[in-house]
């Protein structure tokens, strides 16, 4: 993550010049090798290599067949409304940059460019401006059929939970899907504090757990599930307190994508920590992929795997928050 041409800073507070070359958390001295990540040395010496932990080779091999090939063709028709109907309209920043101080402004743009989210609002007859965050994919991009994408939405609808971000509607275009969740003003708070280095306490670190198990499990009755775990999708709802904490891209990985949000910006992987706090079992998957072959270990776990990978996830998150 970072080099010796991008030292690592010593401040508490991340300096500006940082971003776009290095990971927060390297800018604060902290490396990958020092998270809790299933192909880590340090995750390794707790729990053994992720190929031992992982499913015997015959279920691999099973999950190579099973895995479905299926794209979502450019011009496919979802049935989803028009996104230039909806009234939803571009903002040029998120408010809640307005109530930030610089550095949690940084962190929540930061935040937004990690997942390639726009901020947007339109009015509602009801409740006044709303705001949400817009996340574009292209359909050519999709690995996953017309069905499993209508399915996910679905899914994603009915899945309205306290400590899950809320999808407010699902659009299209001829070349695009975009979806469209609740603003939260708070998001890049968790990063921000573990790069800061500040002490979770034990009891606000428990009842951090015990919400993002509360999300894990309302989203596990609708069979969906985050998979592709980082500290930046635990979102909250401002900056002046951790939780309430919501669960930001249930559902998306293996199905709109396969690797990383496609969307994010080209550094995207090293600020988002992506894959820092992934399951063994989806280790063991990318080291089986053909080289050169694009993999999609989300979409090749088995479904009763999918939710001990997440709980496995929760545990090296906690490490993370309380170490």
């Amino acid at each position: 993550v970072g080099d010796a041409a991008h030292p690592a800073a010593d401040e508490d507070v991340i300096p500006a010049e940082a971003y776009g070359s290095v990971c927060p958390v390297a800018a604060c001295g902290l490396r990958v090798e020092h998270l809790p990540c299933g192909d880590g040395p340090w995750m390794q010496r707790l729990f053994g290599n992720p190929a031992v932990l992982a499913t015997a080779e015959s279920k691999a091999i099973s999950r190579q067949r099973n895995a479905s090939s299926a794209t979502l063709a450019e011009g496919a028709v979802l049935g989803f409304p028009d996104l230039q109907s909806s009234g939803w309209q571009a903002l040029a920043q998120p408010r809640a940059v307005e109530l930030c101080k610089p550095d949690e402004e940084l962190m929540l743009t930061t935040a937004y460019k990690a997942f390639g989210l726009a901020p947007v609002e339109r009015l509602d007859p009801a409740f006044g401006a709303q705001e949400g965050m817009l996340l574009t994919f292209e359909k050519r991009e999709v690995p996953s059929s017309k069905q499993d994408v209508q399915n996910l939405v679905r899914g994603l609808l009915k899945a309205e939970h306290v400590h899950i971000t809320r999808l407010l509607g699902a659009f299209e275009d001829d070349a695009h899907l975009y979806l469209v969740y609740e603003a939260m003003g708070g998001a890049g708070l968790m990063p921000l504090r573990f790069a800061q280095k500040r002490e979770l306490p034990l009891v606000q670190g428990v009842k951090l757990m015990q919400e993002v198990a509360a999300g894990i499990s309302a989203c596990r009755r609708h069979h969906l599930h985050l998979l592709d775990w980082s500290l930046w999708n635990i979102m909250s709802v401002d900056f002046h307190s951790l939780t309430p904490i919501k669960l930001f891209g249930v559902g998306l990985a293996g199905v709109l994508y396969d690797q990383h949000l496609p969307a994010g910006e080209p550094l995207e992987s090293l600020v988002r920590g992506a894959y820092c706090f992934r399951a063994p079992e989806l280790c063991d998957l990318d080291a089986r992929a053909q080289p050169g072959v694009r993999s999609n270990p989300y979409k090749r776990l088995e479904q009763d795997e999918r939710g001990v990978a997440d709980v496995w996830s929760i545990f090296a998150v906690a490490i993370a928050c309380m170490s």
